[in-house]
Protein backbone atom coordinates (compact mmCIF):
# COMPACT_ATOMS: atom_id res chain seq x y z
CA UNK A 1 0.00 0.00 0.00
CA UNK A 2 1.66 3.01 -1.14
CA UNK A 3 0.93 6.68 0.76
CA UNK A 4 -1.70 8.00 -1.24
CA UNK A 5 -3.74 4.50 -1.96
CA UNK A 6 -7.38 4.46 -0.19
CA UNK A 7 -8.88 4.29 1.96
CA UNK A 8 -6.04 6.49 4.02
CA UNK A 9 -4.28 8.72 1.36
CA UNK A 10 -3.12 11.46 3.65
CA UNK A 11 -2.42 11.50 7.46
CA UNK A 12 -1.47 14.54 9.15
CA UNK A 13 -0.79 15.57 13.28
CA UNK A 14 -3.11 17.19 14.96
CA UNK A 15 -4.65 17.21 18.59
CA UNK A 16 -8.43 16.80 19.37
CA UNK A 17 -10.30 19.39 21.36
CA UNK A 18 -9.05 18.27 24.45
CA UNK A 19 -5.19 18.34 23.83
CA UNK A 20 -5.13 14.69 23.12
CA UNK A 21 -2.34 14.40 20.60
CA UNK A 22 -4.07 12.34 17.14
CA UNK A 23 -3.85 11.65 13.49
CA UNK A 24 -6.35 13.28 11.34
CA UNK A 25 -7.15 11.47 7.79
CA UNK A 26 -7.66 13.58 5.35
CA UNK A 27 -9.05 12.36 1.72
CA UNK A 28 -10.41 9.01 3.50
CA UNK A 29 -13.44 6.80 2.93
CA UNK A 30 -16.16 7.88 4.88
CA UNK A 31 -17.83 4.36 5.79
CA UNK A 32 -17.86 1.63 7.46
CA UNK A 33 -15.69 -0.25 5.14
CA UNK A 34 -13.52 2.73 5.55
CA UNK A 35 -12.93 2.49 9.49
CA UNK A 36 -12.51 -1.18 9.17
CA UNK A 37 -9.72 -0.54 6.79
CA UNK A 38 -8.06 1.50 9.54
CA UNK A 39 -8.51 -0.91 12.04
CA UNK A 40 -7.77 -3.83 9.81
CA UNK A 41 -4.06 -2.43 9.03
CA UNK A 42 -3.85 -1.42 12.84
CA UNK A 43 -4.47 -4.83 13.53
CA UNK A 44 -1.93 -6.09 11.22
CA UNK A 45 0.42 -3.57 12.33
CA UNK A 46 0.50 -3.71 16.16
CA UNK A 47 -1.30 -7.91 16.53
CA UNK A 48 -4.52 -7.02 18.11
CA UNK A 49 -7.70 -8.86 17.65
CA UNK A 50 -10.36 -6.24 15.99
CA UNK A 51 -12.36 -4.71 18.77
CA UNK A 52 -16.15 -4.27 18.72
CA UNK A 53 -17.19 -1.19 16.58
CA UNK A 54 -19.34 1.13 18.41
CA UNK A 55 -22.25 2.49 15.86
CA UNK A 56 -24.73 5.45 16.15
CA UNK A 57 -26.56 7.22 13.49
CA UNK A 58 -23.98 9.77 13.36
CA UNK A 59 -20.35 8.24 13.86
CA UNK A 60 -18.25 5.02 14.53
CA UNK A 61 -15.80 4.58 17.22
CA UNK A 62 -13.94 2.16 19.10
CA UNK A 63 -11.22 1.64 21.41
CA UNK A 64 -7.68 -0.32 21.22
CA UNK A 65 -4.35 -0.35 22.95
CA UNK A 66 -1.22 -0.50 21.45
CA UNK A 67 2.21 -0.60 23.63
CA UNK A 68 0.34 -0.12 26.93
CA UNK A 69 -1.84 3.03 25.52
CA UNK A 70 -5.70 3.19 24.96
CA UNK A 71 -6.21 4.61 21.38
CA UNK A 72 -9.23 6.26 20.58
CA UNK A 73 -10.44 5.78 16.88
CA UNK A 74 -13.37 7.80 16.04
CA UNK A 75 -15.20 8.78 12.69
CA UNK A 76 -17.82 10.37 11.56
CA UNK A 77 -19.19 12.23 7.66
CA UNK A 78 -16.85 14.69 8.28
CA UNK A 79 -13.41 13.41 9.94
CA UNK A 80 -11.76 10.14 10.76
CA UNK A 81 -8.92 10.01 13.88
CA UNK A 82 -6.87 8.75 16.14
CA UNK A 83 -6.27 9.89 19.72
CA UNK A 84 -3.73 8.67 21.51
CA UNK A 85 -2.14 8.99 25.05
CA UNK A 86 1.50 10.67 24.18
CA UNK A 87 2.88 12.06 20.95
CA UNK A 88 5.52 9.39 20.83
CA UNK A 89 3.09 6.85 20.13
CA UNK A 90 0.87 8.99 17.86
CA UNK A 91 4.22 9.65 15.67
CA UNK A 92 5.44 5.78 15.75
CA UNK A 93 1.57 4.68 14.36
CA UNK A 94 2.14 7.64 11.87
CA UNK A 95 5.36 6.72 10.49
CA UNK A 96 3.77 2.94 9.98
CA UNK A 97 0.82 3.97 8.58
CA UNK A 98 2.99 5.75 5.81
CA UNK A 99 4.80 3.15 5.10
Amino acid sequence: MTENSAPYSNFTKALWANGQPSIEMIEFDYSKNGFEDVITLLAVLYRFEKPNIVTTSEKYMTTITINDEKVEIDMDIWTCSIAFESTQLRDEVLTGLQL
